[in-house]
């Protein structure tokens, strides 16, 4: 499993490396941040998964999981390539 963090508090990042983190991102991150984090999985993100505090992003090659929530990444990322569905949405 790859870990990135997402985070406010620098004073964590030791323990994230110390647990394989791929990347430490620190809060408040921009679209740009976030791409270059995802970019060192170097994987197409098929689909995000909500996981209370954290978010699974799901890949052909894998699951991984950021240290942030679905609403913090939906808010940076770009309306044309990030849809959200709600499990309400789904049941018709």
């Amino acid at each position: 499993m790859v870990r990135i963090f997402a985070t406010a508090f620098d004073r964590y990042a030791v323990a994230a490396f110390e647990v394989q983190a791929l990347d430490y991102v620190l809060k408040p991150f921009g679209a740009k941040r976030l791409g270059q984090a995802l970019d060192r999985v170097r994987q197409p993100i098929l689909h995000c998964e909500a996981r209370g505090d954290y978010v699974a992003l799901h890949t052909a090659d894998g699951c991984y999981v950021v240290n942030t929530s679905v609403e913090y990444l939906a808010e940076r990322l770009s309306p044309e390539s990030f849809v959200r569905i709600a499990l309400r949405d789904e049941a018709t």
